[in-house]
């Protein structure tokens, strides 16, 4: 299992996929508005 260390907070590595897939859909809906 993956896991990231933040400032002593470790993240399991279903959190960090979610959080990614969440992050990107947001770059992605902001992107096709300036276009």
């Amino acid at each position: 299992m993956i896991t990231l260390n933040i400032k002593g907070v470790i993240l399991p590595n279903a959190v960090i996929r979610k959080l990614s897939r969440y992050l990107v859909a947001k770059i992605l809906s902001e992107a096709y508005k300036l276009l």
